[in-house]
């Protein structure tokens, strides 16, 4: 299992097509390590034909990322887990990530919104 301590959380909503949610290790300003989370609001056919529907997640650069290949996210107060399927854990390195973070009340509600709009219906957000 890869641990993250992400001391920046980003939920970006400003596109009108996709939603972006992040998690980084920084020091000073400079990402140690990193774990992307994006979805299209609404995928059109050809996203759909390519399998771009779906949540794509990406760590530390695009080499390092895909579409689909989340099975599971767990969310609790101060983590997220998220578990891989076989192809992404192959992409991203290991099959279970745990996202450490500090988040007051409302950080911590836009994030669970966000998660809940990034994954869809088709992966699993339980919470804690």
């Amino acid at each position: 299992m890869v641990i993250l301590r992400a001391n920046t959380v980003v939920v970006d909503r400003s596109a009108d097509e996709f939603i972006v949610i992040g998690f980084a290790d920084e020091t000073d300003g400079i990402p140690r390590d990193r774990l992307v989370l994006q979805r299209s609001y609404e995928p059109d056919e050809q996203d759909l034909a390519l399998g771009m529907d779906q949540v794509y997640i990406e760590r530390n650069e695009q080499s390092r990322g895909g579409y689909g290949g989340v099975r599971e996210l767990v969310l609790s107060r101060d983590r997220l887990n998220i578990g891989l399927e076989d192809a992404m854990a192959q992409t991203l390195g290991d099959d279970a990530f745990e996202i450490t973070f500090a988040l007051d009340d409302e950080r911590f509600q836009e994030l669970r919104d966000g998660l809940r709009r990034a994954v869809g219906r088709a992966v699993h957000l339980r919470e804690l």
